[in-house]
């Protein structure tokens, strides 16, 4: 017989709200069954259901290790914790839980959805400039966004301190003030395909060549921005508005590439809670535009 558990979770990955109340795995289950089930099989969908239950248990529990658990991606449903046999929204609010994370789960639900169509909507050059904010919420002091002619395949890059987080119980500076990190990325503003692994390879070349220090003969405005040290610690960081394919993920995995598709964004702006409409609680789409014209722009 046609095994459907996998068909199962690709349709609980697209569909699935991450406002959907606690439901037991086996009623998800039984809700896409039937659709699911090919022309020639004899089964109802009690007996799939039976079936399947296993299988569709392994497939749910391997994407939520594996995606939200070990990388931060974006998954819109999680375990109960009071029965791991009992699925529900990520966003969905709990009389168990904590006061902090009700009010996580509050800002994601009231803005993911608007958020991310606003990312989906931007226009290439904001997009990018999205990127430098990415940086900025990550604590880089003065990230950048470069301009879309001759930026020899680097759209966002800045410094990390590693001063503003550690040791900050000291009263005196010490060894902490001669850690840095860079961080360089790109911006690919794909709605409808995937993100595959030439672009992967083509950010892993452009921050090489940074390391190196070359560049074009007519170097770039933001070149003398950018002074790699040899052995200076270097991340690179993929972003994309839409979607990165299974290769894709496994080749940055692999590589030790950053990447956050247009779900994974939307998540990290909304749990900030900057974007916020003070009386009502919702996206405020006015916030949002003027937080991207904050960021650095080099021309």
């Amino acid at each position: 017989m046609p095994r459907i558990a996998h068909k199962a979770l690709s349709l609980v990955l697209g569909q699935y709200l991450p406002t959907s109340p606690p439901e037991r795995v086996e009623v998800v289950l039984a809700r896409y069954a039937s659709a699911l089930m090919s022309p020639g099989d004899l089964r109802d969908s009690d007996e799939v259901v039976e079936e399947e239950l296993h299988d569709f248990l392994t497939e749910l529990r391997h994407h939520w290790n594996e995606c939200a658990a070990e990388t931060g991606r974006y998954c819109p449903f999680e375990f109960s914790a009071l029965d791991d046999k009992v699925l529900q929204g990520c966003a969905w609010i709990s009389e168990n839980d904590l006061p902090s994370v009700r009010e996580q789960r509050a800002l994601l639900a009231a803005q993911f959805s608007p958020l991310l169509q606003a990312i989906r909507n931007m226009d290439p050059d904001d997009f990018e400039a999205l990127g430098a904010g990415i940086l900025n919420v990550l604590g880089v002091r003065s990230a950048k966004a470069t301009t879309r002619s001759r930026d020899e395949g680097i759209d966002f890059f800045g410094r990390l301190r590693m001063s503003d987080f550690m040791l900050q119980h000291h009263a005196l500076p010490n060894v902490e003030r001669q850690l840095e990190v860079w961080i360089i990325g790109q911006a690919k503003r794909y709605v409808a395909d995937p993100v595959g692994t030439a672009s992967i390879r083509e950010l892993v070349g452009s921050c090489e060549l940074a390391r190196a220090g070359i560049w074009p003969i007519r170097a770039t405005t933001y070149s003398p921005a950018i002074q790699i040290r040899q052995l200076d610690p270097v991340y690179a960081l993929m972003i994309t508005c839409g979607q990165f394919s299974g290769p894709a993920w496994k080749l940055m995995r692999a590589a030790g590439v950053v990447g956050m598709d247009g779900p994974m964004l939307a998540q990290m702006l909304a749990l900030e809670g900057q974007l916020t409409d003070a009386e009502t609680g919702a996206f405020d789409p006015v916030r949002f535009g003027d937080w991207l014209d904050g960021q650095e722009r080099l021309v």
